[in-house]
This record gives structure tokens, C-alpha cells and sequence, in this order.
């Protein structure tokens, strides 16, 4: 693992920090690591050491700062409002982007590489090819683990959904529904989707179970609870 110290100017503040990268090179991916409401150094008091360690393990390259005001980073973290440390962060992604061979937002530009694909007629091939030129070892970790295969069949599911948007018919939905999520589905934003779901369509219920995958497995088993919750769901409702 290689480290270069870095300074990330936000407007009149300095942001002191460090940026990890593979002994071979800077890693195609890249992450900032946002410490929270606290004064968190660089390391956030030893719990991002493992995190960071892991991204770069799988070819990433991750920067992470001293909130402004903590560390060797000028500035007052207490005073600062949301906007400001906000603003901290945009800077830190920016200075992580400006590095040579270094991207962010891979999944998501993935997701738009996939959709042009699916606008232009392409066919399974060539959407095949758009996946392995992005060469991101922790995306590549998450599909596989999710036994995500890119076939005719999946192709046609994806070019037929693609623009699918579920708002509209979320804040329809006049009728008993309950949505259930693994902790760690390794394809679903859970906690983004809680929050979402709770804002378009608050009478639908959520139940989230703890280490569970996208198919609510846990090592190989259901998730325990989980089939009592659905009986139990079903049965309050008929």
C-alpha cells in the first residue's frame, strides 16, 4: 500500500489528509471517507483503518481527511454548518477525481453505460463488452456475489425496465404492501430505499433483516424471522 499526503482547499479552509492506493499503481476506483457530526481525524479514531485497508486490497484508492478544525486541517468543525462541511466533502471527491487513472461514481456510470447501450439497440454482446471495460475489482466482487449474469434473457429484462421510474406508482399505492430487505444485499441501496419508500408511500410497511443477502439468505438459510414475518404479514391483512 502506498500513501501520499494530500491538502484539499475548501473555500478559506485547508483539509489536511492522506491518500492509500495499491503499491502498483492508483486504483481505478476511488473513495472518500466522511468522518461524522464529531471531530473525526483521518482514521475517524481507528474505525476507517479497516475499511480503507479493504478498498485498497481490492484496487482502490481512497482518500480521507481531518475534519476541518481536527488534526493538521485549519478551520472550526463546531461552528461549521451543514452546507459548509458538505462543501468539504465535494472538494475532497474533487481532489480524489483530479488524481491520473482514478474514478468515482463507478457503479453509477456502469448504470448509464448500460442504459445508452439499451437506447442505441444494442445487443447482449455488446452490452457484455460495456461491462468489462470497467475494470472495478469491488463492482466485479458484488456481482458475482450476487450471481449476476449478463445473458440475452437478462439483457431483454434490463432493456424493457431500464426506464422504469417506481415513484409514480408508489404514491398510488392504495393497497396493504410490505417490502423486506437483507441488510447486506449487495444490489439494493437498503437504507436509501427505507428512507424512499417511507417519504412515497408511508402505509407501506418494511422489515429489514440483519445479515441477510438479496434473497434473504443468511450462510445458506433463510434469515431467521423471516418466514413468521411474512405469514404473519399475510395473515393481519386478509
Amino acid at each position: 500500500m502506498r500513501v501520499d499526503a494530500i491538502e484539499v482547499l475548501s473555500g478559506d479552509v485547508r483539509l489536511s489528509g492522506a491518500v492509500w492506493a495499491p503499491n502498483h499503481g492508483s486504483g481505478p476506483s476511488g473513495v472518500v471517507l466522511v468522518g461524522g457530526s464529531g471531530p473525526a481525524d483521518r482514521s475517524n479514531g481507528g474505525y476507517f483503518d479497516a475499511l480503507r485497508d479493504r478498498f485498497v486490497d481490492a484496487g482502490m484508492t481512497v482518500l480521507a481527511y481531518d475534519k476541518r478544525g481536527v488534526g493538521a486541517s485549519s478551520g472550526m468543525w463546531a461552528s461549521a454548518g451543514v452546507a459548509e462541511l458538505a462543501g468539504d466533502v465535494v472538494a475532497a471527491v474533487a481532489a480524489l477525481r483530479a488524481r491520473p487513472g482514478v474514478h468515482v461514481d463507478v457503479g453509477r456510470g456502469l448504470f448509464h453505460r448500460l442504459r445508452a447501450a439499451a437506447h442505441s439497440g444494442c445487443d447482449c454482446a455488446g452490452a457484455r463488452r460495456a461491462l468489462t471495460e470497467v475494470r472495478d475489482p469491488v463492482l466485479s466482487e458484488v456481482l458475482d456475489s450476487a450471481g449476476f449474469r449478463l445473458t440475452d434473457e437478462t439483457w431483454a429484462q434490463l432493456c424493457a425496465w431500464i426506464d422504469y421510474a417506481p415513484e409514480p406508482d408508489l404514491k398510488r399505492l392504495d393497497v396493504p404492501a410490505l417490502a423486506i430487505y437483507g441488510s447486506q444485499d449487495p444490489l439494493v441501496p437498503v437504507n436509501a430505499s427505507k428512507r424512499t419508500l417511507a417519504e412515497l408511500a408511508p402505509s407501506l410497511g418494511c422489515r429489514i433483516f440483519d445479515g441477510a443477502d438479496h434473497r434473504l439468505y443468511v450462510d445458506g438459510s433463510l434469515a431467521t424471522g423471516y418466514l413468521e414475518a411474512v405469514t404473519a404479514w399475510y395473515a393481519s391483512n386478509l
